[in-house]
């Protein structure tokens, strides 16, 4: 039931993470925060600063929680092994898969991220998988690189438009076309 629950409380916690940070937002005390505040704002956590200090809350929180479930799972098998218990709730590779596809989640919603991953490149449903194996990472021999999708595409901004006129323009007068 806890592996179960987990994603749902992991949101929970981060929900109710971002309203506590907008409302001390609000406060006029706070003036780190208050110097910050654009009225015509009204998208949630718009701000960098609060986006910032949502990202650090909800990691050090993230931290606490996989400490506390490493030693409710330390008691446990503690007391599995006392009676001759052979079970097995979940491991911490579970909770920290969770932690991982909570804050994708996250930080795909706040930063407005269109989903370009292929399936292939989908958060893994635990660590104990060969793709994220972190020995790979650790290994001696290179492993064979994925291909890489890119997160974003300059091709048609008006920078990357204003170079390719440029460029066009001289090859022209290069090529004597004036």
């Amino acid at each position: 039931a806890i592996k179960v629950e987990m994603q749902t409380e992991l949101l929970s916690i981060i929900s109710r993470t971002t309203q506590q940070i907008l409302d001390m937002s609000a406060l006029p005390q706070q003036p780190q925060l208050a110097a910050h505040h654009d009225p015509a704002q009204t998208q949630p956590l718009a701000r960098p600063v609060l986006l910032l200090e949502l990202l650090q809350t909800v990691f050090e929180q993230f931290r606490c929680l996989a400490a506390a479930h490493a030693v409710a799972l330390r008691s446990f098998s503690f007391v599995a092994d006392k009676y001759h218990i052979d079970v097995r709730l979940y491991e911490m590779p579970d909770v920290w898969s969770k932690v991982q596809a909570v804050l994708q989640l996250l930080l795909t919603d706040y930063l407005d991220i269109q989903n370009t991953a292929s399936d292939s490149q989908q958060a893994p449903a635990s660590f104990s998988e060969p793709t994220s194996d972190i020995s790979v990472f650790f290994a001696r021999r290179k492993p064979q690189r994925q291909k890489k999708t890119p997160l974003f595409k300059f091709d048609y901004s008006s920078h990357a438009l204003s170079i390719n006129s440029y460029l066009k323009e001289q090859h022209r007068d290069n090529m004597g076309f004036k």
